[in-house]
């Protein structure tokens, strides 16, 4: 149906953008505008108008009044979808479904999100917590986590098959960006995963099938370590790493509401790895794109904020500890104020 048709709807110009406006494929990526642009579009087809008469009132009451989700998000979530609405906007425009010069795309201010409590763990107490859980596949867990900055999701979707220990390597999948990403495997993260896999795999050797199925497919950190069969099982639930993190993590810093499982986990090892590298001889500058990298992070200013380090106010701090205005007893000849050249001898 044209979009120019009397009988065009705002629910199909929505099922079209999600379709091929959207050019991530992540499932993270497509979740916000589906849970902002279909309930919206359903709200707007009620009205029984044309989708090119679509007005800022229209978003003002949508968004902040008569939505689903309308006075019930939080300031953050508030952008976020605000965000969502903009790109469907501008490619409702790009493609002439819209008049280019609409004024509707501030129609929904943005608000000033709620400062989080960002809390960090030490390096010694992450080391304790490893060592003190008696737990093989929760060690394994939380050295995952601590050491090569895990993602929840990331821990979820881990395989046997992505661990390679002879070669010393994890090939871990960022769904966020749809991306792999390959990241070495340091002594104590070894020694936490060959204890958990041996367990795990009935101290085999290699990977192979077992009754059929294959080992390499078995979830690496599994709900239930009874019953292997049911570890691989695509209908099984592979359990909550962010409430097994909290578990040994609450202990330590209490129940924190924004950051207390395993983006706090990646967080303090962030800041742990960035100190090292800096103790070791590394300037600033280049400890924070390696750790930047361990993040997978595109922006530098996002790892600022994971470390609890901002390297522009370092460098300034640093830079404070000597004079940057001459010492008059080592000048031997002054300028004059007010451009008149004079010398003088100090």
């Amino acid at each position: 149906m044209s979009s120019d048709s009397p009988r065009a709807k705002m629910i199909d110009w929505v099922q079209t953008y999600l379709d091929v406006g959207i050019q991530s494929s992540t499932p993270s990526t497509r979740k916000a505008p589906r849970q902002v642009l279909l309930p919206f579009a359903e709200w707007y087809d009620r009205t029984r108008r044309h989708p090119r008469r679509v007005s800022r009132d229209d978003l003002v009451r949508f968004f902040l009044k008569e939505g689903s989700f309308a006075g019930k998000i939080a300031p953050s979530t508030h952008n976020q979808y605000r965000v969502v609405l903009r790109q469907f906007l501008t490619w409702a425009m790009a493609t002439e479904r819209l008049p280019t010069k609409m004024p509707l795309l501030e129609a929904i201010t943005r608000q000033a999100p709620k400062r989080r409590n960002f809390v960090r763990i030490t390096d010694v107490q992450m080391a304790e917590m490893i060592n003190n859980c008696t737990n093989l596949r929760n060690a394994a867990l939380l050295a995952a986590n601590f050491h090569h900055l895990a993602r929840s999701s990331e821990m979820k979707a881990l395989r046997l098959g992505d661990i390679d220990l002879d070669q010393q390597v994890i090939d871990w999948y960022n769904i966020k960006k749809s991306r792999p990403i390959r990241k070495r495997i340091p002594p104590q993260l070894d020694r936490a995963l060959r204890a958990w896999i041996s367990a795990y795999t009935g101290g085999a050797v290699a990977l192979k099938d077992v009754d059929g199925l294959p080992m390499v497919e078995w979830h690496a950190f599994p709900r239930r370590t009874a019953g292997r069969g049911e570890t691989y099982c695509p209908g099984l639930p592979i359990g909550d790493t962010v409430g097994l993190i909290q578990q040994y993590t609450v202990p330590i810093i209490g129940r924190v509401k924004y950051d207390g499982a395993s983006h706090m986990g990646r967080r303090s090892g962030a800041r742990a790895l960035k100190e090292n590298l800096v103790r070791r001889g590394m300037d600033p500058g280049s400890a924070r794109t390696v750790t930047q990298a361990m993040l997978d992070h595109q922006s530098p200013e996002t790892t600022d904020r994971y470390t609890d380090d901002s390297l522009a106010q370092a460098l300034a701090y640093d830079a404070m500890g000597e004079d940057f205005l001459p010492d008059l007893n080592n000048v031997t000849k002054l300028r004059s104020v007010g451009g008149v050249g004079s010398e003088a001898a100090v």
